[in-house]
């Protein structure tokens, strides 16, 4: 039996909300197996990452176990062809439903989405997030995220333990965006740290070029 779609409000616009399953099934992406078929991106996404980067906020709301700046370099990116000001930082892994996950110290990671996913949500700019301390999972969800196209579930690729939340993104979220996330979404956007409990699932993840030739299937 088909799952059946469900509809948030944003700004007294409905917009869809999809499971893991229905949202790969979207995209054109079977669970089971390799077939890729056309994503509907078919415009430029907002703009390309920056040239500069600052420290980020941890925040005052929680007390994490550890502590993740923002390099102040921007990380090496490469354009998605045939998608104008889209790119892929070549520095961290990727899932095939557009979450990033960066290596930054021994054994923790830290998680974002990519600028692909951005264009398909339609301008984000409402999410919910976790707390520090939450125990994931490998295919949890750890967060809620909603734009004018559609609004889904994102998952972690991971298991562990969340060790920090970008505070940032919560006093975007009550000034009713997420400018961090939509357009410097590599950097400034990231969303958790995890504290891994089985590293070797980084293994299962796509290095940038396995993601962009996914993407090269979907455009």
């Amino acid at each position: 039996m088909p799952e059946k779609e469900t509809r948030t409000k944003a700004d007294g616009i409905g917009v869809p909300k999809f499971s893991r399953r229905q949202f790969l099934q979207r995209l054109g992406i079977t669970t089971g197996g390799a077939f890729v078929a056309t994503l509907s991106l078919v415009s430029a996404c907002k703009r390309a990452e920056p040239t500069t980067g600052t420290t980020s906020n941890t925040g005052t709301n929680t007390a994490p176990t550890f502590s993740y700046t923002v390099p102040a370099a921007p990380p090496p990116l490469v354009p998605v062809p045939g998608l104008s000001n889209c790119t892929v930082a070549t520095d961290r892994l990727y899932t095939n439903y557009h979450v990033w996950v960066k290596l930054v110290s021994t054994g923790v990671v830290v998680l974002g989405i990519t600028s692909p996913m951005v264009k398909i949500l339609g301008e984000p700019h409402a999410m919910t997030l976790p707390d520090v301390g939450l125990k994931l999972a490998k295919d949890d969800s750890f967060s809620s995220i909603e734009g004018y196209k559609m609004a889904t579930d994102i998952f972690t690729p991971v298991s562990g333990a969340i060790v920090q939340i970008n505070d940032s993104l919560r006093d975007w979220l009550r000034g009713g965006n997420i400018q961090p996330i939509e357009y410097h979404p590599y950097t400034h956007g990231w969303i958790i740290a995890i504290q891994l409990s089985k590293p070797d699932e980084l293994k299962d993840l796509l290095d940038s070029k396995g993601y962009l030739a996914l993407l090269s299937k979907s455009t």
